[in-house]
């Protein structure tokens, strides 16, 4: 009976230390799975927050290098400065939603001032100047209540000055 009850310990043993390798397993490929699962969505996020990030070094490098390059001519009247250009062109960023002129200081440009914009040769709506560069300036749209909708299905319109 010795023989015998020592043999059935020895199977019961072996099939709890089966089933533990079994569920072991299941657990093993569970975690691989969702581990992998996982990391396709990691990879995703991290793109986007990289992503993000170099737009905005790259915004605040472009910003830099305006501001930089912004050396108004104060000091001389708006008669000296004038170049003989009285138009150039409105550059829409369709991403960003900024208004950019090809006309700025050097064209005798002050910030207020009110320029006509042209689609064809209609007039389309107004911009005013916001911030004036030597040689381009950043406006925004002037919307009165009299006025339909502007309608922005360029990128690019012709600029009078006033």
């Amino acid at each position: 009976m010795n023989n015998d009850s020592m043999l059935s310990k020895q199977n019961l043993l072996g099939i709890f230390f089966l089933c533990l390798s079994f569920i072991s397993g299941i657990c093993a490929v569970y975690l691989i799975q969702t581990k992998l699962n996982k990391v396709p969505e990691t990879i995703e996020i991290n793109t986007r927050k990289t992503v993000h990030k170099i737009k905005e070094n790259k915004n605040v490098e472009l910003l830099g290098k305006l501001k930089a390059s912004k050396t108004l001519l104060s000091k001389e009247s708006k008669q000296e400065r004038q170049i003989n250009q009285e138009e150039g062109v409105l550059w829409i960023d369709q991403n960003s939603r900024q208004f950019v002129v090809t006309l700025g200081a050097k064209h005798g440009l002050m910030p207020g001032e009110v320029l006509s914009i042209y689609k064809n040769k209609e007039k389309a709506f107004d911009v005013e100047v916001a911030t004036v560069l030597d040689d381009i300036s950043f406006v925004d749209p002037i919307k009165k209540e009299t006025d339909s909708p502007i309608s922005l299905d360029s990128n690019y319109y012709r600029v009078v000055l006033n």
